[in-house]
């Protein structure tokens, strides 16, 4: 976990610093901005949903490692196991194309190579606490 903070750390650092500047384009292209609106959409409603069907306490992790806390199976929970997470990394990756912005590109991969460590430990968690035929189930 003190590895995580500090990563948190250097990712609000970059986004303050690279906020600070003016964003270089990486692209200028009407499609990509359009993808990058579907993305940011898409990924957005996604998250949301997901944040809906967990509700706010198990959204934000606060009663993650209480006993008794069943795993959600329901929503976008039958196809992914974290599609909160997935829904926001897709939205931001749409809103770097949507922008075109090099600075929004490198803020979106810079984070996404932040939570990986967060998602693998959720997941080891989780699937501890399921049975074991549950854990089988097809997620990404």
């Amino acid at each position: 976990m003190i590895i995580t903070g500090g990563l948190w750390i250097i990712t609000f650092t970059v986004i303050l610093l690279l906020q600070m500047e003016d964003h270089p384009a990486f692209h200028e292209r009407i499609v990509l901005q359009y993808v990058g609106l579907i993305l940011f959409i898409g990924g957005g409603a996604a998250a949301l949903w997901a944040f809906n069907v967990l509700g706010l306490n198990r959204a934000l992790c606060l009663n993650f490692f209480e006993e008794g806390v069943p795993a959600a199976a329901e929503g976008p929970y039958r196809y992914l196991s974290n599609p909160m997470d997935y829904g926001f990394w897709t939205a931001l990756i749409g809103f770097a194309l949507l922008t075109g912005s090099l600075y929004n590109l490198v803020i979106a991969a810079e984070f996404i190579l932040v939570m990986i460590p967060h998602v693998m430990l959720e997941n080891a968690i989780i699937s501890r606490s399921l049975p074991h035929k549950t854990t089988e189930r097809k997620v990404n």
